[in-house]
């Protein structure tokens, strides 16, 4: 993930010393929100580990294979096939038992 921090850096930069100085004053609060959006954005992107919490599509169904457990982000119940969170988007890291 540091290719995306550098690029933040750099577009950090590039608005500090290339935009004259009052018109970034001006326009401070909107490029603190997208700054705010990428660094989410990039957060999201990084892998969470999920630990796995049952098989099947039930706690107590032993006869089925499927890993399920809950986003770290947003606690929606997952299937070891979503490689991101349908609610939040998180990217998800499966542990295996």
């Amino acid at each position: 993930m540091n290719k995306y921090y550098d690029a933040l850096s750099d577009i950090d930069c590039l608005f500090v010393n290339c935009v004259p100085h009052d018109i970034f004053a001006l326009n401070y609060p909107k490029l603190y929100r997208f700054k705010s959006t990428l660094l989410e954005i990039i957060d999201r992107a990084e892998p969470t580990k999920v630990t796995v919490k049952f098989k099947g599509w039930f706690q107590d169904s032993e006869d089925s294979r499927d890993k399920m457990g809950r986003c770290p982000v947003c606690g929606i119940t997952m299937h070891e096939d979503d490689n991101f969170c349908s609610k939040c988007g998180q990217a998800l890291d499966w542990i295996s038992e």
